[in-house]
């Protein structure tokens, strides 16, 4: 399926905890309860075992710098 739209019109209707839904590498992607009051985090769990902690913040807090706008990557 291809979205033909901004990035920026499109972006708050993808959720982070749906990305195992859409994208074939991952095996789960689910909330991680209790771990932030201010932000989200949820956990990306890839098919060859990885896993990452992905915190998403506001808008008004991300720099624009960041690979991904809206994203940062916990290690």
């Amino acid at each position: 399926m291809l979205v033909n739209a901004p990035l920026s019109h499109v972006w708050h209707f993808i959720k982070l905890q749906d990305f195992s839904k859409f994208w074939s590498a991952l095996k789960s992607s689910e909330h991680v309860k209790g771990a932030s009051e201010e932000t989200d985090i949820v956990k990306w769990t890839f098919k060859d075992g990885h896993v990452l902690e992905v915190k998403q913040e506001e808008h008004s807090v991300c720099f624009h710098s960041q690979p991904i706008a809206g994203i940062d990557y916990l290690y």
